[in-house]
């Protein structure tokens, strides 16, 4: 069970983070949204538009993809799962967030994934991939891997997943 006091705290703190220039153009930081009870946890690349004018993860038009492929398996994107991004701010006209920016916002989803301790992180698009696992390779050949992670949330290892998974 997530302790509350500190999801709530981390959540504020990053509210308030200025340490990159998204700061100065966002309208809202995008903390996450879903069950921060639950065992999965879904990361894409930053808020978009709508998102931004929210302050709530993958309500646009990618969120309703990813409701849908979800609720095809039976799981409740809400209810089922955690979902956030690699930066909580939207970049300027959706671009690609830059490394800095990414260096100076990963720790706010370390720290969300030390206090959820999920048990599956899905890495939602080529953004995502690149950034959480701090590889260069593109998905095309990382696709049919399975990470395992020791007790540090950015400590990884790869493996192959048999051709028949």
């Amino acid at each position: 069970m997530v302790n509350q006091i500190k999801f709530h705290t981390l959540n504020n703190k990053c509210i308030k983070c200025r340490k990159c220039s998204l700061s100065s153009t966002r309208k809202n930081v995008v903390f996450g949204r879903g069950n921060p009870n639950s065992k999965l946890f879904v990361i894409g690349e930053g808020p978009g538009q709508q998102e931004d004018e929210q302050g709530v993860a993958f309500v646009g038009r990618a969120g309703k993809m990813l409701d849908s492929a979800f609720l095809s398996v039976g799981i409740d994107t809400n209810k089922d799962c955690y979902i956030s991004n690699i930066v909580k701010c939207r970049p300027p006209g959706n671009r690609k967030p830059h490394r800095n920016e990414v260096s100076e916002c990963i720790p706010w989803l370390d720290k969300q994934i030390a206090l959820i301790k999920p048990k599956v992180v899905v890495l939602a698009g080529s953004t995502a991939v690149e950034s959480y696992l701090q590889v260069t390779e593109p998905i095309s050949k990382i696709r049919g891997c399975l990470l395992y992670t020791s007790s540090s949330p950015r400590d990884r290892t790869r493996s192959r997943m048999p051709s028949s998974a």
